[in-house]
């Protein structure tokens, strides 16, 4: 059972989430849907390619390159609507242990914590530099701590363990992918619509090399574990 902290936690992310969930959905703007129902597609099904964390009941994914891609091209409430669809599939597709309504909720929440967070650290950014790649280099790194020191403070006050040494040992390995991912992002962002979704339909392939590989570096640590 989770103690009174770690419920307290749990409330204030479950509520944040939901609040910015209404804010972002309150003022709806559609963009370019065609485009928008590509990126929301290909988020869908790379979400699926997901890794189990060694001795935790949770999955890391690799859909951070186009949830990114959502927060810089497309409005807040499409970037969020996208990162909770993203954030249920994860949660539930082919998952032994069937997670909680809670569960789910909060993986919800923080995905919408760290998206809307991305999205104006990006907007910020854009508009102080007036460049692409400075604002996504930045929404990078935010969408890495948030959602990361999200996941890590949960789980640190469930074991009781400090948040700093829960997340270098879960969490920091994955920032090499985060550095490429902006990468790819910026690539994609700096075409138009066609070129934009053929770009991000063509990094499917290294997405799933790099899944390949993170589920190979995980399984190895739970054997020497």
């Amino acid at each position: 059972m989770m103690n009174r902290a770690a419920k307290a936690y749990l409330g204030c992310t479950l509520v944040l989430g939901f609040l910015l969930v209404l804010l972002s959905l309150s003022h709806w703007q559609p963009t370019d849907l065609p485009a928008y129902a590509v990126c929301l597609l290909l988020t869908l099904l790379v979400s699926t390619f997901k890794v189990k964390l060694p001795s935790l009941d949770g999955t890391y994914s690799l859909n951070f390159v186009f949830l990114l891609v959502s927060a810089a091209e497309f409005t807040l409430g499409e970037a969020v609507l996208l990162a909770c669809a993203a954030a249920t599939v994860q949660s539930l597709w082919r998952r032994k242990n069937k997670p909680t309504a809670v569960q789910t909720a909060f993986n919800v929440a923080c995905m919408a914590v760290t998206v809307t967070a991305c999205f104006y650290v990006n907007q910020i950014a854009f508009t102080a530099f007036g460049s692409k790649l400075v604002g996504l280099l930045l929404g990078a790194a935010v969408f890495f701590v948030v959602n990361t020191g999200l996941v890590a403070g949960i789980m640190a006050l469930t074991t009781a363990e400090r948040i700093l040494t829960v997340w270098r040992q879960w969490f920091l390995w994955s920032f090499p992918y985060y550095v490429v991912g902006a990468g790819i992002a910026w690539v994609a962002s700096m075409s138009d619509g066609h070129v934009f979704t053929r770009i991000l339909a063509a990094s499917m392939p290294f997405l799933y090399l790099m899944y390949s590989y993170y589920r190979e570096l995980l399984g190895r640590t739970a054997v020497a574990r």
